[in-house]
């Protein structure tokens, strides 16, 4: 969680004299793109897959699905989850359940979001399998984000469209 970086940030900030305060507000100003804006020069790029960072919480997952996913293109969504926690996702999501749970935060509003945009919308997982986890059992210097990565491989293919990864910011 990053929130205490950014508690730090704004406390030096706002000692800093004013004349510094003013420029750095005047740069940021100059850099400064709306959402919507910078998701439609986006879009209409040739981008085919995007990492997108969250901390799953129930807030970040509702922005990103009223800013971002309503906003931006994509024919398949890989999310930190296995492939049975997926069929389960969807399964309630389908049902009309109001949350869905998915490390801790619902997950719901971004599929929703998703499928409404696109319909024919892949969603996939990429969660580390029980299989990996126990292969890298006592192996020094692997982690979970080795088989995350190596499922995230595997279900890449550049020729299906554009894939969105849902992926915690600390990976």
């Amino acid at each position: 969680n990053y929130h205490y970086l950014a508690s730090d940030a704004l406390k030096a900030f706002k000692q800093m004299p004013a004349s510094e305060q003013e420029a750095i507000k005047s740069s940021l100003a100059e850099i400064h793109k709306p959402a919507d804006v910078w998701i439609a020069e986006i879009n209409e790029t040739d981008i085919r897959f995007l990492c997108v960072g969250e901390n799953h919480t129930n807030a970040t997952r509702a922005f990103l699905a009223r800013v971002f996913f309503s906003n931006f293109d994509i024919d398949t969504l890989l999310l930190e989850a296995r492939p049975e926690e997926i069929s389960k996702i969807l399964r309630h999501t389908d049902n009309g359940s109001r949350s869905v749970a998915l490390l801790d935060a619902d997950i719901s509003a971004i599929v929703r979001q998703v499928k409404q945009r696109n319909p024919g919308i892949r969603i996939k997982g990429i969660e580390e399998t029980l299989r990996q986890r126990t292969n890298r059992a006592g192996k020094p210097g692997t982690a979970r984000e080795d088989s995350i990565l190596a499922n995230l491989i595997q279900q890449y293919s550049p020729d299906e469209g554009r894939y969105v990864v849902l992926f915690g910011a600390r990976h």
